[in-house]
């Protein structure tokens, strides 16, 4: 948009500041003047303009203001920043310096709390130097960066755009000494996001056997084997969650990594931290993190149990994301050892009552919250189908195979009126019907209804989508029983 469409609102906007602020009426006619010559059609630059005139302490201090302030928007950063640099200590400079570090590379909003916390962290040690903790980080953050950044509802962001801009050029495009200072880059950013992120993730506390293994029960043993499980909350989570979301985009950011940072990286992948990780992703994203130290989890925790957990893991990673025979067999052997081990380590019989107890709990939920939903919002709800699907499904884990199929049909029923033929969901409800007809040995319905899924889903996503995996696996078992051995294979 040219300078000529917009000055006119840039006017406006600057007479209705005037007039909101009393101190500055009396230079009005000085500040259009100065808006009209230097505005450059910026908006921006015009306000950082009238919040410095604000400032004065007089008219004789705003009249200076007016007249030193320079146009183009960068100069107007260098020269903020130069008046701002007279209020501080030596040290101060080095930490808005890392601050702005944080700030350019980020890769999402961070807290004023997680920035906090990765200032005072010591990469060298791993800990939090609690001697670095700054006091009232909101006000301190809001003095140190402005007018480049700014705090909103404790996330601090650049200002504008155009600050992320200003803080990468070159250096000897700077106008003053401050802001050669901050002349930063991407590559020292994410250098600086990587050492950090890697440091908070190898702490010590995420490397102690006990807390992967709280994490793994409470992921793949709620509701099943145990009667309890151990409820695990992560107390030190600031600035954990971004680093366990993101310190792969910064590592993977650097054409040159430090040596630094790839022995951060090795200490990182290389113990338990890595499956504290690979576990509290899966709380945040709902992914499976790919591996595991059983072995120094056996030694380290007298659970007979936990080294089974990660196990489990790997066999449903290499059961979903295979790619060749070689990684079937994986998923097939860590999936045997994981049964062996669970039957020498628990008394089935009672593992047994536990989980038909969780799936009769769970049917009978189920089934009062369908009642609920049809009366309260009728059958023609999406959600209530969803809901038929899971007691379907609960009655089959319970051979109640008649019922199962009866619920089954109804919710594919719906599904299929209610969002096609294709929706994903319509197919798991058919799949888990397969499952019931195969079960009852009907496996010639079973068969056609595994073909009708791979009909439908197979041109929409392709053979090696998880769902096209499952039903082929399933399609494979059906063949089996009916002797169509090489069909199978």
């Amino acid at each position: 948009m040219s300078q000529s469409v917009v000055e006119p609102d840039i006017l406006h906007f600057t007479k209705r500041e005037i007039a909101r602020t009393p101190k500055l009426r009396t230079l009005e006619t000085e500040i259009l003047t100065k808006v009209v010559a230097n505005s450059q059609g910026m908006f921006l630059w015009a306000k950082l303009m009238l919040d410095n005139l604000k400032t004065g302490l007089n008219l004789k201090a705003q009249r200076k203001k007016l007249e030193c302030f320079p146009p183009g928007l960068f100069a107007a950063y260098d020269q903020l920043l130069e008046e701002n640099r007279y209020t501080f200590h030596e040290e101060e400079f080095a930490l808005r310096y890392e601050i702005f570090l944080l700030l350019i590379g980020a890769v999402e909003p961070l807290t004023v709390s997680d920035i906090a916390t990765a200032l005072a962290l010591d990469c060298t040690t791993n800990a939090i130097d609690t001697e670095d903790l700054i006091f009232e980080p909101k006000e301190a953050i809001s003095r140190l960066c402005w007018p480049l950044a700014i705090v909103m509802n404790e996330q601090v962001q650049l200002f504008h755009m155009s600050v992320k801009e200003y803080l990468l050029q070159k250096p000897e495009r700077a106008g003053t000494k401050v802001s050669r200072k901050l002349r930063l880059s991407l590559e020292d950013s994410n250098a600086f996001l990587a050492r950090k992120t890697l440091s908070k993730l190898t702490q010590d506390m995420y490397s102690v056997s006990t807390y992967p293994a709280s994490l793994l029960r409470k992921h793949l043993l709620t509701g099943t084997f145990t009667s309890e499980v151990d409820e695990h909350t992560r107390e030190d989570s600031v600035f954990y969650d971004y680093a366990c979301l993101h310190w792969h985009e910064h590592v993977t950011s650097l054409s040159h990594p430090s040596e630094v940072v790839l022995l951060k990286l090795r200490q990182f992948l290389t113990g338990n931290k890595f499956v504290t990780w690979s576990e509290v992703l899966f709380d945040l994203k709902k992914r499976i993190g790919p591996d595991a130290q059983v072995q120094e989890l056996e030694e380290e925790d007298n659970d007979k149990l936990v080294p089974l957990l990660p196990l489990a893991r790997l066999g449903e990673y290499f059961n979903l994301g295979v790619v060749s025979r070689e990684d079937w067999q994986v998923a097939y052997e860590c999936k045997k050892t994981v049964a062996v081990g669970y039957a020498k380590v628990l008394d089935f019989s009672t593992a047994g009552g536990f989980l038909a107890d969780a799936f009769r709990q769970g049917g009978r939920k189920l089934l009062e919250v369908s009642r609920i939903q049809a009366e309260v919002l009728g059958e023609g709800i999406v959600d209530y189908y969803v809901t038929l699907q899971l007691l379907g499904l609960a009655r089959y884990y319970l051979n109640m195979f008649d019922e199962s199929c009866m619920t089954l049909q109804h919710s594919e029923e719906g599904l299929a009126r209610l969002s096609g033929t294709s929706n994903p969901e319509r197919l798991m409800t058919l799949l888990y019907h397969a499952y019931t007809l195969e079960a009852k040995r009907k496996l010639d319905q079973a068969y056609r209804l595994y073909g009708n899924i791979l009909q439908i889903w197979i041109p929409l996503k392709g053979e090696d989508h998880p769902l096209s995996l499952m039903v082929l696996c399933a399609l494979s078992s059906v063949l089996r029983k009916r002797k169509e051995f090489a069909q199978a294979e």
